[in-house]
């Protein structure tokens, strides 16, 4: 039987009766933090944990530079490693919605050059490929020289010479043995080269198209450009050991950026494989948009579709079929790692599908997931430990200690509360913009309404009010437009 919510002041008081247990919640959370942070000799750590669209905890302790002394807090900026990864494959979603090609195509109609593994000379390498790991391009020997060489140079090399044979750069082991697509191989080098591509397609530097494409739409003030973070104190520096390894500035910007590029040479440059610096904060901004089909605060930054190929499964550990890094990653999507919650492994929260990305370099490590049942949505980054410290592996998962011991705090603490709102038969995303009685969608004569289901398809549209009494079960989006401004409702229908 079709059930509909009788008024939006139901969902009102559901959400009132919650606003106590989710602050004791925060208040003991809090503390078990900050347990969490001296017990691991963590320097500075951030946490942020949202649930339906809204935040219900933060946490900020420690230090963002040790000699400055300057406290960590909601305006750090961090490095966050390889969480860049979902940024830049979400860049290339979006670059590919703005061109005639699609994710199976053969990358070198876009690179202008052949790029073939030797081996397999006739199999494509794909867009695909390269954002689930399975393009057989690994971080061979050839990788390091070749990074430090974009790095450096005055001139930046293009990314044939290490993929390429005969390139300056290239070693026969930058390919694997196996036939594109048919092995995981979790690698920094299909990044480099997905960053290049997002140049080519867009005829833009990566910096300055993610910053315009991406990251402004999210209203995140973050950069793969160092050059445009607001203030270079806010940005905290990487420990290891108690010593800086990265983003160590002693309070001045570096030298800007000014050489002379030619986009589409060497997107590396930019490190789409992990050099995004943003907040915390913005991060969840991020998995709101995924968790959101693609929209965020009103405006859909990524076709529900994209959002849709990114979170599913593209590849699938069987035990032969690729690396499972340790077992970390053992289900993939495009540019999302797809936790199964195993005990022993990729643990997230247990026996639960959580869609994300983790992050590890100079010390720092970092975690983004969103639970897709729930939409509860969590950071975790810290930037490193301190002298006489050291980072242990975790109990129960792959994870470092920290990590586990800070998604165990919060799954305790707010999941279940997630789990009851986002089982209630109408979600709000943050503003509610209509009304739902006697099943019917009511609203201003003036507000247009269409209603979508979850994979896009428009299945009502009108003025004033619209009936889904006879709405199969399943979820659906309603989205209202008045005057160009839009808001958004998400409804489960059982």
């Amino acid at each position: 039987m079709v059930k509909i919510v009788k008024s939006i002041a139901m969902r009102a008081l559901l959400l009132l009766s919650f606003i106590i247990p989710l602050q004791l919640a925060s208040q003991d959370f809090q503390a078990t933090l900050a347990d969490i942070q001296s017990q691991n000799n963590i320097v500075g750590m951030g946490v942020e944990v949202y649930c339906g669209g809204e935040q219900v905890a933060s946490y900020y302790g420690g230090l963002k530079n040790i000699d400055l002394q300057l406290p960590l807090n909601d305006e750090t900026y961090f490095r966050i490693a390889s969480i860049s990864k979902s940024f830049t494959a979400a860049g290339l979603m979006k670059a590919l919605e703005n061109s005639d090609q699609n994710l199976d195509d053969d990358i070198s109609e876009a690179l202008g050059y052949p790029l073939r593994n030797p081996q397999f000379p006739d199999a494509i390498i794909s867009y695909r490929m390269l954002l689930s790991h399975t393009s057989s391009l690994q971080d061979g020997a050839g990788y390091s020289p070749f990074l430090s060489a974009t790095y450096a140079s005055e001139v930046v090399p293009n990314i044939s010479e290490v993929l390429v044979p005969d390139g300056e750069y290239y070693t026969t082991n930058m390919w694997r043995t196996e036939m594109p697509g048919t092995f995981f191989a979790y690698s920094n080098i299909n990044y480099g080269l997905i960053g290049t591509l997002i140049e080519k397609l867009s005829e833009q530097r990566f910096d300055i198209y993610m910053k315009n494409e991406i990251l402004d739409p999210l209203d995140i003030q973050g950069s793969f450009n160092v050059d445009d973070i607001p203030d270079i104190n806010d940005l905290s520096v990487l420990y290891r050991d108690g010593n800086a390894q990265w983003d160590d500035f002693g309070g001045s910007y570096p030298p800007l950026f000014d050489l002379e590029y030619l986009p589409g040479t060497n997107g590396s440059l930019f490190a789409p494989q992990g050099g995004l610096r943003c907040r915390a904060k913005d991060l969840i901004k991020f998995g709101l948009m995924l968790s959101n089909d693609g929209a965020y605060e009103g405006q859909q930054i990524l076709e529900t579709e994209s959002v849709e190929a990114m979170m599913s499964e593209q590849w699938d550990y069987n035990g032969s079929n690729g690396d499972d890094y340790f077992g970390l990653f053992r289900n993939w999507g495009l540019g999302l790692h797809r936790s199964q919650g195993e005990e022993g492994f990729d643990k997230v929260f247990e026996n639960r599908l959580m869609l994300g990305h983790p992050g590890e370099a100079y010390g720092l490590i970092s975690d983004l997931y969103v639970d897709p049942e729930t939409d509860l949505v969590l950071v975790f980054i810290s930037n490193g430990y301190s002298s006489g410290g050291n980072y242990d592996f975790a109990d129960n998962s792959i994870f470092y200690a920290p990590e586990e011991q800070t998604f165990e705090a919060i799954e305790a603490a707010f999941l279940s509360t997630c789990q009851t709102l986002s089982s209630d038969e109408l979600s709000v995303n943050r503003t509610i913009c209509g009304e739902i009685s006697g099943g019917k969608i009511l609203s201003d004569p003036e507000t247009h309404i269409h209603v979508l289901k979850s994979d896009g398809m428009t299945v009502a549209t009108g003025k004033e009010q619209i009936d889904i009494s006879s709405l199969s079960q399943g979820f659906y989006l309603i989205r209202y437009n008045k005057d160009g401004v839009f808001c958004t409702q998400k409804l489960m229908i059982r």
